[in-house]
């Protein structure tokens, strides 16, 4: 079975705007994505392709330090999904990893 691949750069995540904006663009989401959590989780949630995802997300710790509390929400949000949609599989990591990239 394939899989795609999802890395996402917490340290480009400075503002909730521009968190959507490259979500939007990594994800390839469609140009009715709203652009809140809530978008997010229903994108993610809604997906029902044979191919899994594999999110991987790096730099937390700059995401926290950029937007504390909205970054936080983020990486609850993408924690639901991946428990609430099983073709979804989430790797967290404080710092980039060198086995990631």
């Amino acid at each position: 079975m394939s899989k795609f691949v999802y890395v996402l750069n917490g340290k480009v995540m400075k503002s909730k705007k521009q968190t959507h904006i490259y979500l939007k663009e990594r994800f390839d989401f469609p140009d009715y994505y709203g652009h809140n959590l809530d978008a997010l989780f229903d994108m993610l949630t809604g997906y029902n392709d044979s191919t899994k995802l594999n999110i991987v997300l790096i730099y937390t710790d700059d995401l926290i330090i950029n937007q504390p509390e909205y970054g936080e929400q983020l990486i609850i949000t993408l924690m639901e999904a991946s428990l609430a949609n099983d073709k979804i599989q989430l790797k967290i990591s404080p710092q980039k990893s060198k086995s990631i990239i």
